[in-house]
């Protein structure tokens, strides 16, 4: 499923190859459009795909390495956080996107 998803983010993106070479991080708008994506994909399936925070974790950092040192202050922060906020944080950190 991940496999399609990042295909039709690529499709998407060579289909508007000016609109995305124009962009400020073409890397960013990839990302977007294959979340975009999985979100109409659950919408119509009538799913709610939420990652579970506890695997915040688990995900690759920028680096390549497998754990994103957390300390507990800031887990504790991050849950406070609705679901779709914490998507955006664990996001900018695994695909170091950076901060506007």
């Amino acid at each position: 499923m991940a496999q399609e998803l990042v295909d039709e983010a690529f499709a998407r993106a060579w289909a508007s190859l000016r609109t995305v070479c124009r962009h400020p991080s073409p890397k960013a708008w990839v990302v977007r459009t294959a979340l975009n994506a999985n979100i109409s994909r659950s919408r119509r399936r009538r799913e709610v795909a939420v990652p579970d925070p506890g695997t915040i974790t688990d995900l690759p950092a920028a680096d390549g390495s497998t754990e994103v040192p957390v300390g507990p202050r800031i887990m504790a922060a991050l849950m406070r956080l609705p679901a779709r906020q914490r998507e955006v944080v664990a996001l900018r950190l695994v695909l170091d996107l950076g901060w506007a």
